[in-house]
């Protein structure tokens, strides 16, 4: 069975908006998916990042992972406003990721069928 995910990245004005000295953090949706909330920076705490990612997996079809990442990128720039967090999620865009067992499928047939 296939799984998609969605990831939304995006940058706070200053580091620091986020007070946590964790250096990952996570939800549960209702639906049972996990929402984390992960620093570009691994090594640092949340608190002292500026650059974050929230990712979410296990839905059935790329439009459910693109319909609730949409709901979690709209909820993100309310909370900003409401905050006065500024927040940049940039564009809407989606990006396909083929996993590394799937790319050696892939070059095993080019070299048996070239």
């Amino acid at each position: 069975m296939k799984s998609f995910r969605f990831t939304i990245l995006f940058h706070l004005s200053t580091p620091g908006e986020i007070k946590s000295s964790e250096k990952e953090a996570s939800v549960e949706f209702a639906d049972d998916h996990e929402l984390a909330l992960k620093p570009i920076q691994k090594d640092k705490p949340i608190k002292d990042c500026d650059k974050f990612l929230l990712t979410s997996g296990g839905y059935g079809t790329e439009e459910d992972a693109f319909q609730k990442g949409q709901l979690v990128k709209e909820a993100l720039l309310v909370a900003s406003a409401k905050y006065r967090i500024l927040i940049d999620a940039g564009n809407n865009t989606s990006h396909i990721h083929i996993g590394d067992s799937l790319k050696d499928k892939i070059w095993e047939k080019s070299l048996l069928s070239g």
